[in-house]
């Protein structure tokens, strides 16, 4: 009778070894059952440096009601990988970023926390304070806004290379361009004193990869390719290096 268990055994065993032998794991659009099945077969203290659990809306409602939270399974992952400095949360939909504010390593250098709305200003405070040396961070589709401008430069001027703001931070960004209010000229400084900065999106932006199917059957632009169009030349004015 020992025999038939022993294949299943090996198995198991093969599986943590191999994923304790990782410093990268990408899991993105996988189902909520696989992802929690790997966060609890890892060891404890894993080699892990990137991980990437993103997902997209179809993946997120195909979850049956029945699932770990998402939240449990992230605080799992960040629990067992110490070394961790990479993580993608995109389009997770989380609901509570508590584990996040607390237990995120410090060595942290880059985080996509893309689509989920109930992020804030506040989250991202948090993050301020526990992830000193970030480097790249990707806040599209949150609710995060303009107003944080200034303390992001105050925490990660010396550091950040990429940031990616919402639509919410766009539009604002917009409203004091075409006002030319003096509060454009704090915004315009906050994000120059970001020496290391090379990367600067705002939006949901499509680059232009998809122009005709963001227009009318008539062959006007939508209202989203044209708010692109806008925030591209607001920032080609404000930034034209």
């Amino acid at each position: 009778c020992l025999s038939s268990f022993m294949g299943p055994i090996i198995r198991i065993a093969s599986i943590v070894s191999m994923l304790n032998g990782l410093t990268t794991l990408d899991i993105s659009y996988s189902r909520l059952q696989l992802i929690s099945k790997v966060s609890r077969a890892m060891g404890n203290n894993t080699n892990i440096e990137a991980i990437n659990i993103g997902t997209s809306p179809f993946m997120r409602l195909s979850c049956p009601d029945n699932s770990e939270p998402v939240e449990k399974i992230m605080a799992r992952l960040i629990h067992k990988c110490p070394q961790l400095q990479h993580f993608v949360l995109h389009g997770l939909n989380l609901c509570s970023f508590h584990y996040l504010h607390r237990h995120l390593p410090p060595k942290m250098k880059s985080i996509d926390i893309a689509r989920n709305p109930k992020f804030t200003n506040d989250d991202i405070r948090h993050i301020m304070t526990q992830c000193p040396d970030l480097t790249f961070l990707d806040m599209s589709e949150t609710s995060v806004t303009l107003q944080i401008i200034g303390e992001l430069a105050t925490a990660w001027a010396h550091s950040l290379i990429s940031l990616a703001l919402p639509n919410a931070a766009a539009r604002h960004l917009k409203e004091l361009y075409r006002a030319e209010s003096g509060a454009l000229k704090f915004v315009v400084l906050c994000i120059r004193s970001m020496s290391k900065l090379v990367y600067l999106r705002m939006g949901r932006w499509r680059m232009g990869t998809a122009p005709e199917a963001h227009r009318y059957s008539n062959g006007e632009m939508s209202n989203e390719i044209r708010e692109e169009i806008e925030t591209i030349t607001a920032l080609k004015q404000l930034f034209p290096e």
